[in-house]
Formats: structure tokens, C-alpha cells, sequence
């Protein structure tokens, strides 16, 4: 699978269990941090859109047992999981969704014709995989580049922000705004956005999927998924709390830059300067699997929070200039 998803993220689809870093518990931080900074009236439309979704009522039983204020907010958190929950479940939360065809590699490349870029709301079959990440390429050994193919995340954050913003029905809002809230949160990983190009890997690592971290059973076996579950596996109660912790920070600098291309320009140069650094193998031929130690976790693991933070905030961004008032 081009860009990985744990068995968990179906599992907050169906009984609201366990889910991991951004491919859950991440994508919910930064969704929790977003509803704290909308204002009144974006508020009240999001709860509105949210509530269009075909997985609504699934997760008003997961949450119902939260206190009523947080209620709104963890329906929120659950929705923006929902376009990496269909890769394993129909658009109506049910198993087996028998999808029709999506592209080369399961969905990971874009099919030819305008579906792959297409806005139909609830009623596509496609599950645009190739939606969540900007293979941004770079070569460290001179190996040549592709570049990053289209449609990508964000492309598809610049679009369907336009169609949130402008008079189209509010059954394709409420599906271009559970595809906004986890972009945003994409782009924010940095792995999500780029692809280094080696002499191993001479058509791109995949974001950092084809790069061995270790073999044993207690790490992650590659590094994208390494970096998606940084900052670690929680319920979404976990989520709530870290939500609320990482919120108490002081508004992060850039949290006010809207431009897209800037977000995927400052994650592919953290990817750069932070994520493809020893003790990663520099992927030549015959290079050991480089584990990842304590010094970089911990480096990991406070530009994760910082990443989710900025996502929460520019996510709020906006939501509040496409929604207030609305």
C-alpha cells in the first residue's frame, strides 16, 4: 500500500477504539486544536456539515459517552480520520465496500481521466488515495528525479477549499471538509510530503515506506510509518487529552500563513534537515537498517507536536475564512 493504514483506523470507524499518530490519534490532535480557534458562527456550520456525513451516527454512539461539551469536538476529531478510514471501509463506515477502479497500486496513482481529481461529494466510488501526499523529490547520490505527481494533497487542499468557500450544496461541503481537516494534517508530515530518490530506490522511496528502520518486533519496520505513529497510540480520550495540553503552547510562528505551497515547502525541508539524518541509512547499496535513537525520537517527537500544532491553527485559518457566516 503506497501510503500506509493500520487495522486501527478502521477500528474508530466501527467501535472507537485504538488509533495511532497521524493516521489517527495525529489527525485528531490536530482537528481538537482547529475547533478550540474557530469562531462562533464557523463553529455552528461545521457542526452542520460534519453531521451530512454517512458515518454521523457512528460517531455520535462512539462519543456519546463524553460529557456534552466535548461532544461536538470529538465528532470532529473522528471525521477528519474519515478519508484514510474509507481505504479499508465503504463511505457508509461498512467493511468490504467493494470500491470500484481506483488507480494503478490499489489507488496510490491516479487513474487518467478527470475522476481523479473530481468533487462529487458522497457519491464517488473512488477513494483518491493519491490524495494525501506531495512526493516533493530530492536526490542525496546524484540519482536523477521524478517529480511529484497530480493530483496531490495539495492540489486538492487548494481546490476544495475554493468549493468550500464558494455556493455549492451543503452535502458536498460537508465532504469537501472532512477531506480539508485531514489534508491539512498530511501536509504537516513531513514524510507526506516528498520522496527521496536513491541508487536503491531509483523511482522514489515512497516518502520514506521502502526505507528499513530495523527487524525486530519492537519498532516500527519502516520509517513512514515510524514518523505516522510518533507521537504514539491512544483512544481518543488520549487524543482529547493531548489536544488540550499541546493547545496551552503559545501560538506557534507561521501559524498565520496561508499559502499551501509554503506548508509542503516547510515540511519537505524538514524532511531534509530532521527526518533523512543519522541514524537513517543514507539508503546506498548495502547499507544497514538504521535505527532510530533516543536523540532522534525525541527530535521527532517535538517537531511532530509542533507540526500538529501549526496544522490545528492553519486548519482553523481556513475554515474560518471559507464557513464565517456562511
Amino acid at each position: 500500500m503506497r501510503r500506509k493504514i493500520s487495522l486501527s483506523v478502521f477500528l474508530v470507524l466501527s467501535i472507537g477504539n485504538t488509533v495511532s499518530a497521524w493516521n489517527g490519534e495525529g489527525h485528531e490532535v490536530v482537528a481538537y486544536i482547529a475547533y478550540q480557534h474557530l469562531d462562533s458562527a464557523t463553529r455552528a456550520e461545521v457542526d452542520k456539515l460534519v453531521a451530512k456525513n454517512p458515518c454521523y451516527s457512528s460517531w455520535k454512539s462512539q462519543v456519546s459517552s463524553l460529557p456534552p461539551g466535548q461532544q461536538s469536538v470529538a465528532v470532529f476529531m473522528l471525521a477528519a480520520t474519515w478519508p484514510d478510514a474509507i481505504k479499508l471501509a465503504g463511505y457508509d463506515c461498512k467493511p468490504n465496500p467493494g470500491f470500484g477502479p481506483d488507480g494503478a497500486a490499489g489507488g496510490d496513482i491516479a487513474p487518467v481521466g478527470p475522476e481523479a481529481s473530481q468533487n462529487i461529494g458522497y457519491g464517488d466510488s473512488h477513494r483518491h488515495k493519491y490524495w494525501h501526499f506531495v512526493d516533493t523529490p530530492f536526490s542525496t547520490d546524484g540519482t536523477p528525479t521524478k517529480p511529484a505527481s497530480h493530483p496531490n494533497a495539495l492540489d486538492e487542499i487548494i481546490t476544495l477549499t475554493a468549493a468550500l468557500a464558494s455556493n455549492e450544496s451543503e452535502d458536498l461541503k460537508s465532504y469537501d471538509l472532512v477531506w480539508i481537516e485531514h489534508l491539512v494534517g498530511d501536509v504537516h508530515q513531513p514524510l507526506h510530503d516528498t520522496s527521496r530518490f536513491t541508487k536503491n530506490h531509483p523511482n522514489g522511496d515512497q516518502g520514506g515506506n521502502l526505507v528499513s528502520i530495523c527487524n525486530t518486533a519492537n519498532c516500527k519496520p519502516e520509517l513512514h510509518a515510524y514518523w505516522d505513529d510518533i507521537l504514539g497510540a491512544a483512544n481518543l480520550n488520549a487524543a482529547l487529552t493531548e489536544g488540550a495540553h499541546l493547545d496551552t503552547r503559545s501560538k506557534p510562528t507561521g501559524a498565520d500563513i496561508s499559502d499551501v505551497h509554503i506548508w509542503v515547502q516547510e515540511g519537505f525541508q524538514l524532511a531534509k534537515s530532521d527526518v533523512y539524518q543519522a541514524p537513517i541509512s543514507d539508503d546506498e547499496p548495502g547499507s544497514p537498517a538504521g535505527i532510530p535513537d533516543k536523540h532522534y525520537h525525541d527530535r521527532s517527537e517535538e517537531i511532530a507536536q509542533v507540526q500538529v500544532l501549526l496544522a490545528g491553527y492553519r486548519l482553523a485559518g481556513i475554515l474560518n475564512s471559507s464557513l464565517d457566516g456562511k
